[in-house]
């Protein structure tokens, strides 16, 4: 999962957001206290089928030990896209953590995963190893079964993600909530500032959270309260102050328009439809979907082409005349 993988883990590794996703999510109850997790090394060897030696990594790997765990090694496994191998590759990551048990200690514990699926499609099989094949009733009864724990988090329904007590529930509420035209954020304080506004980052592919990173860092520096509810106000204004800046060099309509385009392929990114976009930006679909092909045609790099064409799709060089000739310019 390369960055996107990275930063999941620059959140999930906080022990309150750890705890917090296995006493929501699996355990349903809160068994997990964070400052009883201890990180675990995530790199092991495996040996290959012909002799060779190779690495394997976890994404994250802690170890626990009070209460009815005396001691447990809870691992998180993060996915953008649904991998039909998911139980082998789940039974390799456990195995090495037992592993790791016979060579270093006597002491024996479970060793539990879950799994975060981030994309838009729900994980609904496979689930365990066995549905992994196509197996006949016969043969059923004599292979093993290896079971793992999915969880959707763009599909976790309301009550679910207000048990979230940590940073996660604004990152939940987010994946749920994200082509919801009236989504309203919460105002929940967020604690790892930078691990949020990582994560919207890289899923987002939206460097306007690169962009506010150091102002709103600043501000909760400071003392401030820093919400979901600043990420958009920050967002919303820079994208005035792009569209004002554009407009003072290029002209107050084409200004607008490459604002109008950009927001269009930010949507489009985000793998929105066409109907989406035009609804949530009050355009006619046929239009929308022109400069959807034009944004394809062209590449959202080369936005003057696109823009040049567009300002005649949207009709919007005969309002400009009407504004200068209005102003009297």
């Amino acid at each position: 999962m390369g960055q996107k993988d990275r930063s999941e883990k620059y959140l999930e590794n906080y022990n309150d957001v750890f705890a917090d996703l296995f006493n929501v999510l699996l355990f349903k109850k809160k068994w997990i206290r964070e400052e009883k997790l201890r990180s675990l090394d995530t790199e092991s060897l495996y040996k290959a089928a012909d002799g060779s030696l190779g690495l394997q990594r976890r994404d994250i790997l802690k170890e626990y030990g009070s209460g009815r765990f005396l001691v447990a090694s809870l691992g998180i496994e993060n996915q953008s896209t649904i991998d039909s191998d998911m139980p082998v590759r789940v039974m390799g990551y456990d195995y090495a953590a037992y592993r790791d048990q016979i060579n270093k200690s006597k002491k024996r514990v479970p060793v539990i995963t879950i799994i975060l699926n981030f994309s838009r499609t729900e994980w609904k099989t496979p689930l365990s190893l066995k549905d992994m094949f196509h197996l006949s009733e016969d043969l059923d009864p004599f292979v093993q079964d290896y079971k793992i724990h999915v969880f959707n988090i763009a599909f976790l329904p309301k009550e679910v993600r207000n048990q979230f007590t940590s940073d996660f529930k604004i990152v939940a509420d987010y994946f749920a909530e994200r082509d919801n035209p009236d989504y309203q954020p919460d105002t929940q304080a967020i604690k790892h500032v930078e691990g949020v506004l990582e994560m919207f980052r890289v899923f987002t592919d939206d460097m306007r959270y690169d962009m506010i990173k150091s102002d709103v860092i600043e501000k909760r520096r400071k003392g401030g309260k820093v919400t979901m509810c600043t990420f958009v106000d920050r967002m919303v204004n820079l994208g005035i102050e792009q569209g004002e800046k554009r407009g003072m060099v290029q002209g107050t309509v084409r200004g607008k328009m490459e604002f109008f385009v950009y927001l269009i392929a930010q949507k489009w990114n985000k793998n929105q439809g066409v109907p989406e976009i035009a609804e949530a930006l009050e355009e006619e679909e046929t239009k929308v979907e022109q400069i959807v092909e034009l944004l394809g045609e062209y590449g959202s790099d080369n936005t003057d082409e696109v823009v040049t064409k567009a300002l005649d799709i949207m009709s919007w060089r005969s309002a400009g005349a009407n504004e200068q000739e209005g102003s009297g310019k």
